[in-house]
């Protein structure tokens, strides 16, 4: 495999990692920053959450097909 690929999808897997265990912990800047409700930060959490679920298993099917 090309190592700038592998590095790209590296650096994808680490920004998705990273941000499902930052955003829990931004939900509180986030509230006064925006005025935001409890339940628009929900929201903006389970976003964030379901985006990650799925594509990472798209991620991992996409790669699986690539010698």
């Amino acid at each position: 495999m090309n190592p700038s690929i592998l590095v790209l999808l590296s650096l994808g897997h680490l920004a998705t990692d990273l941000s499902a265990g930052a955003i829990p912990a931004l939900l509180p800047f986030f509230q006064r920053s925006f005025g935001l409700s409890y339940g628009s930060l929900g929201f903006l959490n389970g976003v964030f959450q379901f985006t990650a679920s799925v594509t990472q298993p798209l991620v991992g099917l996409i790669t699986d097909r690539i010698p």
